[in-house]
């Protein structure tokens, strides 16, 4: 019984530490819990009902009456069968307490959540308003904030003026679009529904990975992985399984790295997956096998090998391996992070971030009991590890200088940089997740310009003449984006 207990502690340990250092804590990245505030806004402007919104099974209920009645729909409520009707124009929907079977007109919808009663008011997934209404649901996890829109989405206006030395790619109100380099290309929509995260561009910049949600409600849903080419076109799920942390492409080829978990439940497969995208359908090598205990990666920089983190052993001691595409194996770092100062028991590296000439493997550790991170730097010539910082966050991504001298860490709030020779450590507050992201030979950046309280362009500038270009505008706040510099 004793081993059973031990095991069963193990895992939830595991998943735990895994939740605490989801790589997906932006935007994306809060998941809500019962006692979260989540604000609820029409058009843009914020909707107070006399009962707040809830949180049940990772869904936000809200009120019935309150809601239809602010989309101009009628509502009826019949107390002797619990039968809750909603009427709009042709509309008419029908719901009974208790039931997860719902009607509009004669067709038959299926709620994740049954409509409740609470304080005497009907609540019902806001997700079921978005269906049975026809209104658009968005969701900003800076703010916890449900942005309910009707009519049609407001699109990212522009269209380029001149050919650009860049591909971008960017989210808006929970969608995916791509913009090509030439002139006269304007945003391509890629994603029309559910909630997309994004992953990156391909080495040769062919390809763009992405994560699909099929719900813009919290991270309720599981995250597929998918690709699509460069020009909009040739799109596709890459594997029928959902991933678990972040995928990542190889430097050097259109592969791409990822951990994958079960459809039903929260158990990730403690795996690592290589796929070869290719037209149509990608090629899935397991290069770990389930229950590996691998937990984060990072590829080399000659893309033929990866450093791979293992959950904690029985005697607590994490690993790290260097792995090649072809399996072979030798240990990087054994660690006892009982041993580490202020550690958190049975944690393991994450967010792993091999350097560009591969001298060095940077990585994140999470404080026990705090929100504290310690950002450490494995030297693999000597196998020694430096601490580089500690910060009141945890990182969103780490990125290497290409000289290897300099290390910078974005959260949600700051872009910190801390030279890793002498330790020094500059910060600067990055205003509505607005950092640039700039080309390798620093003669061109690309960033959000705030133009008012609730809409940014993004802009060219041209670094050697100060000169700067609006490629787009109307895009919401807080919007992440990928750039590819063309060579």
């Amino acid at each position: 019984m004793k081993l059973y207990v031990k095991s069963y502690l193990n895992i939830f340990l595991l998943v735990s530490t895994l939740f605490l250092f989801s790589i997906f804590s932006a935007p994306a990245n809060a998941s809500l819990s019962t006692s979260t505030a989540v604000k609820i806004t029409l058009n843009g402007n914020e909707l107070k009902p006399d009962i707040p919104p809830l949180v049940s099974s990772g869904r936000v209920l809200v009120p019935v009456r309150f809601v239809s009645n602010a989309l101009k729909a009628q509502v009826k409520w019949d107390p002797k069968t619990n039968r809750v009707t909603i009427i709009q124009g042709k509309k008419i929907i029908k719901l009974i307490v208790g039931s997860k079977k719902a009607f509009k007109n004669e067709e038959t919808i299926l709620l994740d959540v049954p409509p409740q009663i609470t304080k005497d008011t009907v609540v019902v997934p806001l997700r079921f308003i978005s269906t049975a209404l026809d209104v658009s649901i968005g969701w900003d996890a800076k703010t916890i904030t449900v942005e309910i829109s009707t009519g049609e989405p407001k699109v990212p206006e522009g269209k380029l003026a001149a050919e650009i030395p860049a591909r971008i790619a960017f989210l808006d109100q929970n969608n995916l679009y791509l913009l090509g380099n030439k002139a006269g290309d304007s945003p391509k929509q890629i994603t029309k529904d559910g909630l997309a995260q994004i992953i990156g561009w391909s080495y040769d910049g062919n390809w763009f990975a992405y994560l699909k949600r099929s719900s813009t409600e919290t991270y309720y849903d599981k995250p597929y992985l998918y690709v699509v080419k460069a020009d909009g076109t040739g799109g596709y799920k890459v594997d029928l399984n959902p991933v678990a942390g972040k995928p990542t492409w190889s430097p050097r080829a259109n592969l791409i790295a990822y951990n994958t978990q079960e459809t039903t439940g929260y158990l990730p497969h403690f795996n690592l997956k290589i796929a070869l995208i290719k037209e149509s359908e990608a090629s899935i090598m397991e290069l770990l096998p389930k229950n590996s205990n691998a937990v984060d990666f990072a590829w080399a920089s000659d893309g033929q090998s990866m450093a791979v983190s293992f959950y904690p052993n029985s005697n607590h001691s994490f690993t790290m391996e260097k792995i090649g595409l072809s399996g072979e194996k030798s240990t990087l770092l054994v660690q006892n992070p009982l041993e580490a100062t202020n550690s958190l028991p049975n944690s393991c590296p994450m967010n792993l971030k091999w350097s560009p000439q591969g001298n060095y493997i940077a990585y994140c550790l999470k404080e026990s009991g705090t929100n504290n991170s310690r950002i450490q730097m494995l030297n693999l010539a000597d196998q020694q590890i430096k601490d580089l910082a500690v910060i009141a966050d945890y990182p969103q991504q780490l990125l290497w200088s290409l000289d290897e001298k300099m290390l910078t860490f974005l959260t949600n709030q700051q872009e910190i940089k801390v030279d890793v020779l002498s330790g020094e450590i500059t910060q600067t507050s990055i205003v509505n997740n607005s950092y640039s992201q700039t080309n390798s030979n620093n003669s061109c950046s690309i960033y959000l310009q705030a133009k008012s309280s609730n809409e940014t362009s993004l802009v060219l500038k041209y670094l050697d003449g100060n000169q700067e270009v609006e490629l787009l505008k109307g895009l919401s706040l807080n919007q992440p984006f990928s750039v590819y510099w063309l060579k």
